[in-house]
């Protein structure tokens, strides 16, 4: 099989792929040394990409850094459907990374409108059609990102700027509890980070 990824993401199949093999073993009780890092990928695309899978049409497409680096979606041309991986989140609150970058995450669920009449299979959650996801990914993203930079435009320092912020509205969604205290504060040290850029 030809492994595809985007560009953005091959330094980080490399320099973190350890870790990565060592944090599986950890978390399923493995011996050391029992699971591979991830290899190199056979190709790595920047731009949309078409494949043949025998009469199946796939197209690949890349929509830049958003829940991680590299983000990449694929389309099922004649079923219409999109595995939209951790692009899309359902029914859970989305955890924002370090490495995440809330802008392109936004900008790359609008990339998505195109295919507003598709079924979306998202990286967390149950299929549907992409304004099942509005809420949870978009609306969630977009206030985050607009009160945080409000925030560091203001000079108002990171735990006031927490503190202000009403996380609310997604106080229904699975680890709500867990995660929108780290999310606003990665928020945050974004806005703040592109406000010196």
């Amino acid at each position: 099989a030809e492994v595809i990824t985007a560009a953005g993401v091959v330094e980080r199949i490399a320099t973190e792929g350890p870790a990565f093999a060592a944090t599986v073993e950890q978390v399923l009780g493995l011996d050391s040394g029992s699971v591979k890092p991830p290899q190199a990928p056979d190709r790595a695309i920047e731009a949309e990409t078409e494949l043949d899978l025998g009469g199946v049409r796939l197209r690949l497409l890349p929509v830049g850094d958003a829940h991680t680096r590299g983000s990449l979606v694929a389309l099922v041309e004649p079923d219409h459907v999109v595995f939209a991986g951790d692009v899309l989140y359902g029914g859970r609150l989305l955890a924002i990374l370090p490495e995440s970058r809330v802008r392109g995450w936004i900008q790359a669920f609008e990339q998505l409108r195109e295919f507003r009449e598709a079924q979306f299979v998202p990286g967390h959650g149950e299929p549907g059609i992409l304004s099942a996801f509005e809420q949870t990914t978009h609306e969630y993203l977009t206030a985050v990102k607009r009160h945080m930079e409000q925030a560091v435009e203001e000079g108002v320092d990171l735990q006031d700027a927490m503190s202000t912020y009403d996380q609310s509205g997604g106080a229904g969604f699975a680890d709500f509890e867990a995660l929108a205290g780290h999310n606003a504060h990665q928020a945050y040290l974004q806005s703040e980070a592109t406000a010196f850029e």
